[in-house]
């Protein structure tokens, strides 16, 4: 498989395609904010689990794709398994911090 790679040397983009990183982020968070996703839970294996001050960071994946996840100011009773199945909440929202995007669960 080729992999086309472009270096950007001023701000122009490429085409009217061309899209930032920032922008995919605001779509997948006004997706996630739809009302569709309201009452919906997710279903996955835990990987990854664990605590940074307050937060709790995980991964939440299935045989073919991966959700970074983030619960802010978890409470510290449980810390569960790599490969654990879980079935929760839908996100209550999506988090754009540093780059990189998180769906943010209630644990």
């Amino acid at each position: 498989m080729v992999h086309k790679v472009s270096i950007m040397l001023d701000k122009t983009p490429f085409s009217e395609k061309t899209i930032s990183v920032s922008e995919v982020n605001a779509t997948i968070k006004a997706c996630i904010d739809a009302p569709i996703f309201k009452g919906l839970e997710v279903f996955g294996e835990v990987s990854g689990f664990k605590f940074s001050g307050p937060h709790a960071y995980f991964t939440l994946k299935d045989k073919d794709s991966q959700l970074s996840c983030v619960c802010f100011y978890a409470a510290k009773t449980y810390n569960p398994k790599d490969g654990e199945r879980w079935q929760v909440v839908p996100p209550s929202k999506f988090h754009s911090a540093r780059g990189q995007g998180y769906a943010v669960f209630g644990i």
